[in-house]
């Protein structure tokens, strides 16, 4: 096979896969932008009341595992080493999200969403950046038409949630509470701090 053929075929070889990478590493951020996003707006419809923890059935498995593994680890989950045991708490259809890309966004099929018109069931909209310069706006709807009974296990009078860092001061008072504490910061790892502005 003569030379300059097999440096075309290494070269060609070589774009594939920077193409590949490339649509992997947009499709895994448009993931990691998506999730940020209900984490942050599930918090804060978890803070105002707007939202129960059994209605994470649709958000990150750290985020549901953030809210519900203290309490099943304590409780079902003391003898098994299922980590995502907390599962059995979960509505999986209680919230619907409904998700709006950036105009330019919404010419590929991954991003080609509709806001919901129907906003009747609103519990919290997040809006945030994707992939690095557009926008995304995701909606957190309760679903009507879910099924009136939850998960398969109802969590008992004694949960506590455990608040989820939005700040960076929220993350130092739970990282470090004793300096925190010394700032005038509360931790309140089972008492949620003030709303972020």
């Amino acid at each position: 096979m003569p030379r300059r053929l097999l440096q075309l075929l290494a070269l060609a070889g070589a774009a594939g896969l920077g193409a590949t990478h490339a649509v992997l590493v947009v499709d895994f951020k448009a993931w990691l932008d998506r999730g940020a996003a209900l984490c942050e707006a599930s918090e804060r419809a978890l803070r105002a009341g707007r939202l129960r923890p059994e209605e994470l059935g649709f958000a990150p498995f750290g985020f549901a595992g953030w809210q519900l593994y203290p309490y099943f680890i304590a409780h079902e989950g003391r003898d098994t080493p299922q980590i995502d045991g907390f599962n059995l708490y979960l509505q999986p259809e209680a919230v619907l999200v409904g998700q709006h890309y950036s105009r330019f966004l919404r010419r590929f099929a991954r991003f080609n969403f509709v806001a919901p018109t129907d906003r009747r069931g609103l519990i919290a909209i997040g809006h945030t950046r994707c992939l690095w310069l557009y926008w995304a706006d995701y909606y957190l709807l309760r679903n009507r038409s879910a099924p009136a009974s939850g998960g398969t296990r109802a969590l008992g009078a004694d949960f506590q949630r455990p608040w989820f860092p939005l700040t960076e001061a929220e993350w130092r008072a739970l990282i470090f509470p004793r300096l925190a504490a010394a700032a005038g910061v509360t931790s309140g790892s089972r008492n949620p701090p003030p709303e972020p502005d």
